[in-house]
C-alpha cells in the first residue's frame, strides 16, 4: 500500500496542514493520530515510537498515538512487529491515519471548519426554540398526533400491528413448511 501513497503523500500533508480539523463527537483518536504523523513526518526511519518527544521553539513536547482506540485488529498488526515493542512502522502508520482521517470526514465524525461539503452538522441543526413553532405543521404532514402521550400511544398501536402480522406471516410460513414436508413424506 505505501507504494501507492508515496506519490501522494506530499499533497496529503499540505492539505491537513492547511484545513482545521474539528472532532464533531468526543472521540478525538483520530484527530490526535493526524496531529502525530504531521508532528514526526520528517523523520526518516522505518519505525517510529508511539510517543516522541519533540522540540519546538526550545520547548519539548510529548506527542502520542494510540492505535489502539482507532484501528483495526489488522492494521494494528501492520502497524506494529512483536520483536519492537512500542514502535509502529511509520508508513504503514501514516497510510492507516489518512485512510482513517478519510472515514471520519466521510461519515461526518470529523468536520472540517469553514467547510459546506465536510461541515460540523451539528452546527447546523435548528435548535428547539426554532423548531417548536413548526411542530403543529410537521405533524400535520407527517399525519401523526403533534402531543406527547398521543403520539406515544400511536406508535404503540402501530408496533403492536407489525407485531401481530409479523407473528402470523410467520405461523402460516411454518404451517406452509409442515403441509410441504407431510406432502413429500406421502409421495
Amino acid at each position: 500500500m505505501e507504494r501507492f501513497y508515496r506519490s501522494h503523500r506530499k499533497a496529503l500533508f499540505t492539505l491537513v496542514d492547511s484545513i482545521e480539523l474539528e472532532p464533531v463527537t468526543a472521540e478525538r483518536a483520530v484527530a490526535d493520530a493526524v496531529e502525530f504523523v504531521r508532528a514526526v513526518r520528517d523523520r526518516r526511519g522505518d519505525w517510529i515510537g508511539e510517543t516522541v518527544v519533540l522540540e519546538r521553539d526550545g520547548v519539548k513536547t510529548v506527542v502520542r498515538v494510540n492505535v489502539d482506540a482507532f484501528a483495526s485488529e489488522l492494521w494494528r498488526k501492520v502497524l506494529r512487529d512483536k520483536r519492537r515493542p512500542g514502535m509502529l512502522s511509520r508508513r504503514h502508520l501514516e497510510v492507516c491515519v489518512f485512510s482513517y482521517l478519510a472515514a471520519e470526514l466521510r461519515s461526518g465524525d470529523i468536520a472540517v471548519a469553514g467547510s459546506d461539503s465536510y461541515a460540523n452538522l451539528h452546527a447546523q441543526l435548528m435548535s428547539w426554540d426554532e423548531c417548536a413553532p413548526l411542530v403543529e405543521q410537521f405533524c400535520a404532514q407527517a399525519g401523526i398526533p403533534a402531543e406527547a402521550g398521543e403520539l406515544v400511544a400511536f406508535y404503540k398501536r402501530r408496533l403492536a400491528g407489525t407485531a401481530a402480522s409479523s407473528c402470523t406471516a410467520r405461523f402460516a410460513l411454518s404451517r406452509a413448511s409442515r403441509c410441504a414436508s407431510r406432502i413429500k413424506r406421502a409421495s
